[in-house]
């Protein structure tokens, strides 16, 4: 069977404290391979471009790369992202947005 891509799409317009580690900056440095090169783990991680934000990147939506197709998911990453998403069940604005399979 051929497992999906998995992704985690977060909005950064509802930031998270500095030291959350389901932050858009940590994700990389506590959930990521340790071996991986910054760059790959950079890669991982890509902005989704709004028209009405101007295109600043700081405030865009990202698209996070949370398990390629034969990759096991991070148990502690998924833990802590469905922890913050049920902490923002009755927010107005919620940083994390949605999960998504892509083949």
């Amino acid at each position: 069977m051929i497992q999906k891509k998995r992704y985690l799409l977060v909005d950064k317009l509802r930031p998270l404290p500095d030291y959350n580690l389901i932050s858009v900056d940590n994700i990389p440095e506590f959930f990521f391979c340790k071996q991986a090169d910054k760059n790959n783990k950079k890669e991982r991680i890509v902005p989704v471009l709004r028209s009405d934000l101007s295109h600043d990147i700081n405030n865009c939506p990202h698209l996070i790369l949370i398990a390629e197709q034969n990759e096991t998911l991070n148990p502690n990453l998924l833990a802590l992202s469905l922890k913050e998403a049920n902490s923002e069940l009755f927010m107005d604005k919620r940083y994390i947005k949605r999960y998504l399979k892509i083949r």
